[in-house]
């Protein structure tokens, strides 16, 4: 699916611009009960995020609103991938400024803390 994304521009917008892509890649990287499926989402979700700073934004940005259902599904790819974003955002990134655009790091520590705690 990712080289078809990467190798054509309007397939690649038209992809982010599909109506429910929100529930698509939520379900494909973390509700999906196949392990199989979830890593394909996961590695195609991650290349894009490579090839362009808008898509990095967009995962991040839904990924982060997503976090608080992570403890519900057993996929290790949404977590995986969430870093990875992270990451890739911060070696990208000219200023902490951008960060409110895609997420909140201190409202994603909280959310964080707050799980563990009710958790144990």
């Amino acid at each position: 699916m990712e080289c078809c994304l990467l190798n054509n521009n309007d397939l690649f917008k038209d992809f982010f611009a599909f109506e429910d892509i929100d529930n698509l890649i939520v379900s494909g990287v973390l509700m999906c009960s196949e392990e199989s499926v979830r890593m394909g989402f996961h590695d195609t979700l991650q290349s894009l995020a490579r090839y362009t700073q808008p898509a990095l934004g967009y995962l991040l940005k839904l990924l982060s609103s997503k976090f608080n259902l992570i403890s519900e599904y057993p996929s290790r790819q949404f977590f995986d991938l969430f870093n990875t974003l992270i990451d890739m955002h911060y070696k990208k990134a000219d200023s902490k400024q951008e960060d409110q655009q895609f997420f909140n790091p201190e409202l994603l520590l909280n959310q964080i803390i707050k799980k563990i705690k009710t958790d144990n």
